[in-house]
């Protein structure tokens, strides 16, 4: 809480300068993002505003990771990256390389370090999808992609952004209802240019969000019914009060 004398009658001016020179000193101080929740005007013990502060950061993310490669061979397709882009702004990268060689672990890392990168430019996500697409087509190797799952998770306001290449269905477990997050764009590598839209969804406390590489289903079996059991075995354990690491390695085993 911040008490401002003003030296005029505007009350809304004192609060604009609260904005501009409070907030910006807060998210040094305390490496997030502050926002104003409500302004007091008062006149004791002298005229002043009370300008109370609180986090913008509404929501906290707890992960964790299980990854195995297929036939226990030494080389997997896959790879990932979890970071803060910045407080409040949690970022999730998935890549599958083809096949289980160390071209595809090679494929899939680029695919991750590349990403990276240009976020940490500040690059907008569509152009840095994009980027990808441009860039990997012109590889030398002869028919080597990659699929790029790409989500951002918004911790002030719940949401899940999410841009997919050539990636899996991500699901969203919430009691129990299940939403899937789908795409039908190309991998990485595999056009020049490619039309990749994000999709939005509003999230609420306790969502289970899975993202995943298609290795977690055989290709043998019906693959809707290996979907049908799968969910609805991770529903009843993300029900339980375990910890995220002990549901996923339940899950997955």
């Amino acid at each position: 809480v911040c008490a401002l004398a003003p030296a005029r009658v505007n009350w809304e001016e004192d609060t604009t300068v609260a904005e501009r020179m409070i907030l910006p000193i807060l998210y040094d101080i305390f490496e997030e993002p502050f926002e104003i929740e409500k302004v007091v005007a008062s006149d004791k013990p002298f005229r002043h505003i009370q300008v109370s502060f609180r986090s913008a950061i509404s929501f906290e993310v707890e992960y964790d990771i299980y990854s195995m490669s297929k036939d226990a061979t030494l080389y997997s397709g896959d790879s990932h990256a979890l970071f803060q882009l910045h407080p409040g702004l949690f970022a999730i990268l998935l890549s599958d390389g083809m096949g289980q060689s160390k071209e595809a672990q090679h494929e899939s890392r680029k695919l991750i370090h590349l990403m990276r990168e240009c976020l940490n430019y500040n690059m907008n996500p569509e152009t840095a999808m994009h980027t990808l697409h441009y860039v990997m087509s012109l590889k030398q190797q002869d028919d080597m992609y990659a699929t790029l799952d790409f989500a951002l998770v918004d911790l002030q306001h719940g949401d899940l952004w999410s841009w997919k290449a050539g990636g899996m269905s991500t699901y969203i477990l919430r009691g129990k209802e299940v939403l899937k997050v789908e795409s039908n764009a190309a991998p990485v590598g595999f056009l020049s240019i490619s039309a990749v839209e994000a999709e939005k969804r509003k999230l609420k406390a306790g969502d289970v969000i899975l993202m995943h590489s298609d290795g977690l289903f055989s290709s043998v079996d019906d693959w809707d019914e290996q979907e049908e059991v799968f969910l609805g075995y991770a529903q009843q354990v993300a029900g339980t009060t375990k910890t995220i690491q002990e549901k996923l390695t339940t899950i997955m085993q």
